[in-house]
């Protein structure tokens, strides 16, 4: 996909995924590129590495090997 050098991100998504999420922004009062913004942020300043998230019955299992 091309990248000019404006602000603008241009992406093209199904119909009804754009429409699922203008509905459900709309319902928590969001606006796409404010919430776009938010989360981009949280992506480039959580680590690399993703977290596993073990549950007690996941160490449980994994003591009883």
């Amino acid at each position: 996909m091309a990248r000019g050098n404006s602000g603008r991100i241009v992406l093209e998504v199904d119909v009804d995924l754009k429409n699922s999420m203008y509905a459900r922004l709309e319902e928590d009062n969001l606006k796409l590129k404010a919430w776009f913004i938010q989360r981009a942020k949280e992506y480039l300043e959580s680590p690399k590495q993703l977290a596993v998230q073990l549950t007690i019955k996941d160490l449980l299992e994994k003591g009883g090997e």
